[in-house]
């Protein structure tokens, strides 16, 4: 074999080296990011604001190291979508939560601090998936769909038990009684944090149309019986856009 032919022999062997090379780092890579905490780069930025780079950069190591923790010791969870819940929204507050405490920072003002993160995370997606329920004159049996919908697979009866209210014209109601994020927590030991999340379902109805009325009384987080999800058709403001003057 002459030189020309080994030089080829050897260019092929460097570039399939290189190709399984490289595919190794991708997948290392890909392993390693599994790990990584969702929503850290975005959570850091307002703990830096709010505490200062050097405190934030320890609440997120401290962060990262439960979060990798928890995700090595958890249950699996069999059913696609609760065991995204549980990777992408529960660990993650949890993880950040007990960095908050270590740091000294009291219980109730770290509640109110993974609220702010988890609302960093959820109110953008839930402003660009909803703005344009603000341009339909009467948008009410448009949302009970969408709700319908999400209940059916974002948030799936598996970890959802749902006992129904009332369907009608005018009001679309259904009570809560069973909830995969307080059984979570509540099996890692913070059952308080899922007045977080429960909050947040209150910011969203701030969102929400003018002609829908959102009405609440307690959740199974806050130490209700139940968590009791209303919307009224509100027909005085049926016709106006814009978003609900409902707040939390």
């Amino acid at each position: 074999m002459d030189g020309r032919g080994g030089g080829r022999r050897e260019r092929r062997l460097f570039v399939a080296g290189a190709i399984l090379a490289g595919s190794a780092l991708a997948w290392l890579i890909w392993r390693a990011s599994r790990r990584a905490m969702p929503h850290a780069g975005a959570w850091r930025t307002l703990l830096a604001r709010w505490y200062g780079a050097e405190e934030a950069r320890w609440v997120m190591r401290h962060a990262q190291s439960e979060y990798a923790a928890l995700l090595a010791g958890r249950q699996r969870v069999r059913h696609v979508v609760l065991a995204y819940h549980v990777r992408y929204y529960m660990l993650p507050a949890l993880s950040v939560y007990r960095g908050l405490l270590e740091l000294g920072i009291g219980r109730q003002p770290a509640l109110e601090r993974v609220l702010a993160l988890v609302w960093e995370t959820l109110g953008p997606l839930y402003r660009l998936s909803l703005f344009w329920l603000c341009f339909i004159p009467d948008p009410f049996d448009v949302w009970r769909g969408i709700v319908e919908l999400a209940m059916a697979t974002i948030f799936p009866p598996a970890g959802w038990r749902r006992r129904p209210v009332a369907n009608d014209a005018t009001r679309y109601a259904f009570d809560i009684i069973g909830c995969i994020y307080l059984e979570t927590l509540t099996a890692y030991g913070a059952p308080e944090l899922t007045a977080v999340f429960c909050r947040a379902d209150d910011r969203l109805a701030g969102l929400l149309p003018a002609g829908i009325r959102w009405e609440r009384s307690g959740t199974l987080g806050m130490g209700q019986a139940c968590c009791d999800f209303c919307w009224r058709r509100d027909q005085s403001c049926a016709s106006k856009t814009g978003p609900s003057r409902q707040t939390s």
